[in-house]
């Protein structure tokens, strides 16, 4: 640093990793207590608080003798009312969110998953036509065999899954109990999603809403994993042949969690990849509305040119949860000795008609009084001279020599960039994106479907095969544990049949969501007319 190195040091500041060193001597009682900041400068609140003052007095001035005038002018009645809009909307779409999804999945419970389960196991789905499958349903049809297989359970797990969700917030503070509760509740809802895959396979009874809780206990009568048969003896040849039983018996149940796993660990890349690509209103969504001020820039030196400064403002978080940044414009002046013009970044025409009123300009209101990175600032944010001026001589041949006009004018015009004012903005609230959520979700489980179907196919078939073994018969109507195992045209169009007509009842879901939405939604002049109805009645 040189000779004046610890001059250097001493003017920006105590380092961070320096220690504080009190000074000696008494202490002036009247001297207030110096204040620092982080990086160790001298600070003074109150100077900052006359500066804010100066800079505020200094723009109502402007404002009143009409030199500049506010941007997206708008009452204090206006921003309250977009809130309220933006709350009921909010709260409107929070409320149908979660029956939007219960209903898309009671379309898969109520028959359709158990269909198309039941083509990727059995050999004879894969043999009859897609027509003749209805036919031969309308023949022997069995609500509780064909609609109500599973659902029950399905139905009763998914509303545990919600209890266990708020219950877990509940007791967020506190892992050990957390941890305890959605262990438990995992073993719990891995076998009564089991049960109601037994049971839309005919391989459990429809009559039980629940099964028993000899279920819930491995290598039980009634568990998924059976027990082998017990060794004779304790050698290390019987006990390795019983422990390969088990592992044998349990394999099925593990191989169909594997499968649910992978189910939803899919969840959220192929719901993101369906989303991105619907029409949302997430990106140009409505930003809140706020006066832009405009930032000072630093007194240029009397040989540069002069330079737009421009400093982001802090974001403003609106009550959709989106934000805005805006670039305000700076102004400056600059000095070449007497009468030269200075150099701008926009020309001025006068008006032909020879009148002398010129439209008002740019809002060139200062933020640099709110708050200063340092003294430095809050020296610049006084001294700063806010107008430019733009002496340019007269258009007139017949006027004397050395008459002058000046204009007051801001140093940066704001932004023209075409693309700006012809973006569409759209109103961003939970019910304006519920149609959206819901057909994302339709979409995204359709797609994982078809991208789980060989997994589930063989999970399906290896559980379907030890439940009829262990009664002690053969699987004839099974597929075998491969890929190609009933592989036919005939299989291919039965499962997308199935798939495009649960698509289809999901789509009238969607239907009558978007239509709900549609009926609660409120434009910005239908809700002021609603605002002033309820301020006259």
């Amino acid at each position: 640093m040189g000779m004046h190195g610890p001059l250097t040091a001493q003017a920006l500041g105590r380092s961070p990793y320096d220690d504080v060193v009190e000074g000696e001597g008494e202490e002036d009682t009247r001297q207030p207590t110096q204040q620092f900041d982080y990086r160790g400068r001298p600070i003074n609140p109150e100077t900052r608080r006359m500066n804010r003052e100066i800079v505020r007095s200094h723009n109502e001035v402007m404002l009143v003798i009409g030199v500049a005038e506010t941007e997206n002018i708008m009452s204090t009645a206006e921003p309250e009312s977009q809130r309220r809009h933006e709350d009921y909307e909010e709260s409107i779409g929070m409320v149908l969110s979660s029956p939007g999804d219960l209903s898309i999945d009671a379309v898969g419970f109520f028959g359709l998953d158990g269909l198309r389960q039941r083509i990727l196991t059995y050999t004879r789905y894969s043999q009859i036509p897609f027509w003749e499958l209805f036919r031969a349903a309308r023949r022997d049809f069995s609500v509780s065999r064909d609609i109500l297989a599973g659902a029950p359970t399905s139905i009763v797990t998914t509303y545990v899954q919600s209890l266990v969700d708020r219950g877990e917030t509940a007791i967020e503070d506190r892992p050990i109990a957390k941890r305890c509760l959605l262990h438990s509740w995992s073993y719990l809802r891995r076998h009564l999603e089991f049960y109601a895959i037994l049971q839309r396979l005919g391989l459990a009874p429809n009559n039980l809403l629940l099964p028993s809780p000899k279920f819930f206990i491995p290598f039980t009568q009634e568990s998924p994993i059976t027990a082998p048969p017990i060794p004779q003896d304790f050698s290390p040849a019987s006990l390795l042949g019983w422990i390969g039983g088990a592992t044998i018996s349990t394999m099925p149940f593990i191989a169909w969690i594997m499968a649910r796993g992978l189910w939803e660990k899919w969840r959220s890349p192929v719901w993101g990849f369906v989303f991105r690509r619907l029409p949302n209103t997430m990106l140009q969504g409505r930003r809140p509305m706020s006066l832009p001020p405009l930032s000072l820039p630093p007194p240029s030196a009397p040989s540069d040119p002069p330079q737009p400064i421009t400093t982001p403002e802090p974001s403003t978080e609106s009550p959709g949860g989106l934000f805005r940044h805006t670039a305000p414009q700076g102004t400056d002046i600059s000095h070449q000795g007497g009468s030269s013009p200075s150099q701008d970044a926009e020309s001025h025409a006068p008006d032909q008609s020879g009148s002398s009123a010129a439209g008002r300009r740019p809002s060139i209101f200062s933020t640099r009084g709110d708050e200063y990175a340092s003294d430095d600032d809050e020296n610049e944010g006084v001294s700063a001279t806010l107008i430019s001026f733009d002496v340019e001589a007269t258009d007139s041949s017949d006027a004397p020599p050395g008459l002058w006009s000046a204009e007051l004018r801001p140093s940066a015009a704001p932004d023209s960039r075409p693309n700006v004012s012809l973006q569409p903005v759209y109103l961003d609230t939970a019910l304006t994106q519920l149609p959206v959520m819901v057909a994302g979700r339709t979409l995204g489980a359709a797609l994982r479907r078809v991208l789980m179907a060989p997994v589930e196919a063989l999970a399906l078939r290896l559980v379907a095969r030890q439940y009829r073994s262990r009664l002690g018969l053969s699987c004839p109507e099974f597929k075998a544990l491969r890929l190609s195992s009933g592989l036919s045209m005939t299989l291919a169009v039965n499962f997308f049949a199935t798939e495009l007509l649960h698509l289809v009842l999901c789509g009238e879901v969607w239907a009558v969501f978007t239509g709900i939405a549609q009926w609660f939604h409120r434009t910005d002049e239908e809700w002021q007319q609603e605002e002033e109805a309820k301020a006259q009645g």
